[in-house]
């Protein structure tokens, strides 16, 4: 399901919730709002580093200027409130007032996390979306050898390999709904094991390989991608050898 299609699901539920409230006046509906909004922000927010991502993502660039706006717009407002508040605080002081120990506590806090929010936001509109795992991890393989590069951000790069024939067990361990799944590959020619993303280049191609030469069961591997409570699966288990 695209992303926009789960954007337009979420916004549908806010009308229907309403709708159904209205129908049979239960306020169990009115768990929709916040539902519709909070599941309406992410899916937007993705939404909007898709099409971040399909532009030239020169920095500069008018298209992507005209895509970020609202992100330097928000960005903006919660910095200038921030100070705002902050100049408030400092005023009222300064001139005695009396605002209490408490209140003066929660609106410097306040005050701070509107800046330091703004700041962070601007910033992040600056340097764009984080790249996805398929721009920077890769995965290539022939008959004999397993090859991966990887690039990740403000990491050292990674250009290892190894033998199909040195596999001796495979862990997999499911990423969550919001993580790549990952291949843990012990062999008998490395004390630490190899890692394999998933949702690197290449990851749904070594990960069929994996299961047809006969170093992950099919079947293990069909419940592992059905599961998303962050579990892992190993085969061989650990209580025998391959």
């Amino acid at each position: 399901m695209k992303t926009g299609h789960k954007l337009a699901a979420a916004v549908a539920v806010l009308p229907l919730s309403l709708l159904m409230l209205r129908i049979t006046g239960s306020p169990w509906w009115l768990l929709g709002l916040p539902f519709s909004f909070c599941a309406g922000w992410l899916y937007a927010s993705d939404l909007h580093a898709e099409l971040v991502r399909a532009t030239d993502m020169k920095v500069w660039s008018w298209r992507r200027l005209l895509l970020q706006l609202p992100q330097y717009v928000i960005a903006t407002v919660f910095a200038l409130g921030g100070v705002a508040g902050l100049a408030w605080l400092l005023w009222t002081l300064w001139q005695g007032g009396d605002i209490g120990l408490k209140h003066g506590l929660l609106g410097l806090a306040g005050s701070v996390i509107a800046i330091l929010g703004g700041v962070g936001m601007f910033m992040q509109a600056i340097r764009g979306p984080p790249p996805t795992v398929k721009e920077w991890f890769k995965v290539s393989f022939d008959d004999t050898q397993v090859r991966i590069r990887a690039r990740p951000p403000r990491e050292p790069e990674v250009d290892v390999s190894f033998a199909w024939a040195s596999i001796v067990r495979v862990i997999f361990e499911d990423g969550g709904l919001g993580g790549s799944d990952i291949f843990f590959i012990f062999t008998d020619a490395a004390e630490k094991p190899f890692v394999v993303l998933t949702e690197g280049e290449g990851g749904p191609e070594f990960s069929g390989a994996l299961c047809g030469r006969g170093y992950f069961p099919p079947d293990i591997f069909m419940q592992a991608m059905r599961s998303s409570d962050g579990g892992c699966y190993v085969w061989p288990p650990l209580e025998t050898t391959r």
